[in-house]
Formats: C-alpha cells, structure tokens, sequence
C-alpha cells in the first residue's frame, strides 16, 4: 500500500483515524470517535460501549462472522481503541464517578469534527449522533427491545444464528435523574443524583433539534429541584437561553420557565425543593410550570406517599404574567447604577456598599467582585468593545478596570476633590467622560 507524510497536522491526524478504521473496522471508529468528540464533558469506555451496542451498522459489521448470544458489542473491542488512542486521550471525572474520556488537544477535535461531519453544524450525521446521545442519556432503550435494522437483522438471522429474531435487549441502563433517595425530602442522606444526565441530556436534546423532549425535560419540577440541588441552578439558566435560541417556536414558553426561575434562582439555591413548589404553586394556572407541577400538587390516590410534599393553595395568585427576568440580592446596600456591556454577556452593578459586581448576563452568576473604592460607588460605564469598563463614586477617584481579570488597570485623579455622579464612554470607545458635583465635567483619553 502506497503511502504519504501528510504536510499539515490535521491531515497527520485524520491519517490515523483511518489508519484506526482499517484496523478496527470502520463503523465502530466512526461512532466510537463521534460520541468522543460530541460528549459535552467527556465520555466514560462503560458508555462508549453502551452507545455502539445501540448502533445497529456497528454490530452488524463486529458481527461478521460470528454473532453472539447478547446483543451487546464485545467489551474487549473499545478497550482495544481507547488503548490505541491513549497518547491523544485525556481522562477526568466530572463528580459522576466515572472516569471520562475527551480529546487531549483541540487539533484533534477539530480534526475529528472535519474528518466525521465534513458539512459541520448542516451535517446530518452530526445531529443524528447528538440524537443517539440523547437517547442513551435519556434511558430510552433501557429495558426494552430495540428493533433491528436490515443490516443488523440479515446477520443475526442467518441459519446458524438466531433465524426469525427481530429485536432484542441492548442491556444498557436507565436513566434515571435521581439513582437513590428523594430531592422532596430536605433531610435526605443518602441523595444520589445522576450526574452524567443532568451535564449531557439537555445539551443533545437541543443539538439534535429534539425540540419537544427538551422542552418537556425543561420544565419538569424533578429537572428542575435536582439541578437546584446540585448547584447547577447557572448552568440551567444557560439551558433556558441556549434552548430559547434554538427553538423559536417554544421561545415563549421557555422565557416564561426562565422568568419565573430567574425572579427567585437565589432563594431556590439555597432551599430548591420547598421554595420552587411554594414558587410553582403561586404562579398562574396557565404558567407551564405550574401545569407541569400539577401532579405534585394534587396527586392521585394511588400515588400518595411519605416524598409526597405538601403545598399551600393559593387563592389570590396573580393572573397575569410577570416580565422580570432575574433578581439578584447580593449587595448589601442601594445600588446605584447598572449597565450591561455591548455584546450582552455580562452586566455591571454598583454600589453605596462600595462594590462593583460582574454578573454573567444569562444565568446572573457572579463573575467577579471588585471591592477597590473606599466610599460608595455611583457610577460604572463600559468601553464599547466590552473590554474595559470605569467606575466613580462618592470619593472622586475615577478608575479603569479589566473586564475579564477585574484587573484595576488605572486610577485617575483629577476630580478628587469633589463627587463623581456619572462616567461614561464615547461611541469610539476613545474617551472617557466623567461628572462631577464641582460642576465640571472631565473628558480622558483611554488609551
């Protein structure tokens, strides 16, 4: 066989995939690579051989010769690649107990996402392996048969194997948002929640254009209380917004999930199950979060139990709903001025507790506390490139601040002696104007 050193690392690196994929057969590298590179926190050797034992053209071409008595892909077949790969691989746990597998370099997931999606983001096997992901982290094949495909069932039901078999048991697992215990019950010890769900789910559902599942998960009180209680009310929020963005049909009803957990996401941090039912239960009937939590509210006979919670009824609910978005408690005293940055992603907040604080502009999380001015600051302003912001209080001083350190980079001392009320920034970015109670405005040149 004729062969080349490719010029460029990319070409290097696409040359050993299929250098893997003559070894190891083409299905089983392409799918085992895809899920590798899609996986949002990495991929454990379990699950990578959970999901090609559902991929009915890998079985097919594993079985070739020989078919077992399980439908499952022999174990020893992904060890093999993973053993292959190792030098390139990276292994890490995400808090799930698994030890995951991701690319150890960029070049390699950009070389991996070119070589298996060549269209990129248009590609079709791209959301069609985001849905398969989907499908494992969801349970949907847990306990149940999946049918085969023509592949698939022209080698099982060959004479010698198992003739007239349509489907079987891929033995993989459920799915399950919580393994052991119940989020309703605050004084639970044993709580152990499914990880490896709760970080990947919702991030194929939106992928694979899945768009009434995600949705449906979205606005579940059980999604909602284990996320809460996991600490990952943030990056639910970021959920909201990125499944907003991707499905303008539901954008309504998923703003409206994100209003009314944004209005009280600290109080449901800190107490997630007894706040968001009491939250649930005063939203308007017609508010999807309430519908979804109806069964909480007045369960069937059948389904009563001790994890039952108990909610109070209540009768002078608001009918219509509220437009807020997201409240934030964390200064200790009147706040004084707010401006979001040009591009959207964080917004700045100050303060007569003498703070300014960065907050990201979706989930509302804290992103950086800047604790410089000694009296109380009454102004913040930010440069049009969202770089650089300024800030000025009580104390006169006018100071300069990264955007992404919360590094201080200047103080300017011109207006001391007096009060600075406001400061702003030029449409160019190259001027800094700032107001003072000595009835002078002052005009700096940013450099």
């Amino acid at each position: 066989m004729e062969s080349s050193i490719k010029a460029d690392t990319r070409g290097l690196i696409i040359a050993l995939f299929e250098r893997l994929a003559r070894d190891h057969g083409g299905p089983l590298i392409h799918a085992t690579l895809a899920f590798i590179t899609i996986a949002k926190m990495g991929v454990s050797e379990t699950e990578l051989n959970h999901m090609c034992s559902c991929e009915d053209d890998v079985l097919a071409d594993v079985y070739e010769w020989w078919v077992p008595p399980v439908r499952i892909l022999p174990p020893l077949l992904i060890t093999r690649v993973l053993t292959d790969l190792h030098q390139y691989l990276t292994f890490r746990g995400d808090g799930s107990g698994f030890q995951l597998v991701s690319w150890y370099h960029r070049q390699f997931w950009e070389a991996a996402q070119a070589w298996l999606f060549p269209l990129r983001e248009r590609d079709p096997t791209l959301k069609s392996r985001h849905a398969q992901m989907a499908d494992y982290f969801a349970g949907k094949w847990a306990n149940v048969h999946k049918v085969y495909n023509d592949k698939l069932r022209e080698r099982v039901q060959r004479p010698q194997f198992f003739p007239g078999e349509e489907s079987a048991d891929r033995m993989v697992p459920a799915q399950p948002r919580i393994l052991q215990g119940s989020v309703w019950n605050r004084y639970e010890s044993n709580l152990q929640l499914n990880h490896r769900r709760l970080n990947e789910l919702l991030h194929h559902l939106i992928l694979a254009e899945e768009e009434e599942r995600a949705v449906e998960e979205l606005k579940t009180p059980e999604y909602i209380v284990v996320k809460l209680v996991s600490g990952n009310g943030a990056k639910m929020m970021r959920e909201l917004n990125e499944a907003t963005a991707a499905f303008p049909r539901s954008s309504e009803e998923l703003r409206l999930i994100k209003a009314a957990l944004g209005r009280g996401l600290q109080d449901l941090e800190r107490l997630p199950a007894a706040y968001f039912l009491q939250l649930a239960s005063q939203l308007p009937n017609k508010h999807p979060v309430y519908q979804a939590s109806q069964l909480l509210f007045d369960p069937e006979e059948g389904n009563k139990s001790e994890e039952t919670p108990l909610i109070c009824d209540w009768i002078n609910k608001p009918r219509h709903f509220d437009n807020c978005m997201l409240i934030l408690r964390d200064h200790s005293a009147s706040v004084n001025s707010v401006k979001f940055s040009p591009d959207g992603s964080w917004f700045a907040s100050a303060s007569k507790d003498k703070t300014i604080r960065i907050h990201d502009g979706v989930s509302g999380e804290l992103k950086i506390l800047l604790q410089g001015h000694l009296e109380d600051v009454r102004s913040v302003a930010i440069s049009k490139d969202s770089r650089l912001f300024a800030t000025a209080g009580l104390t006169g001083l006018v100071r300069m601040w990264d955007a992404n350190s919360g590094v201080q980079t200047c103080t300017l001392t011109e207006l001391e002696n007096t009060a600075v009320n406001a400061v702003g920034f030029s449409c160019d970015g190259k001027w800094l104007a700032a107001a003072g109670e000595n009835c002078n405005a002052s005009m700096f040149l940013v450099k």
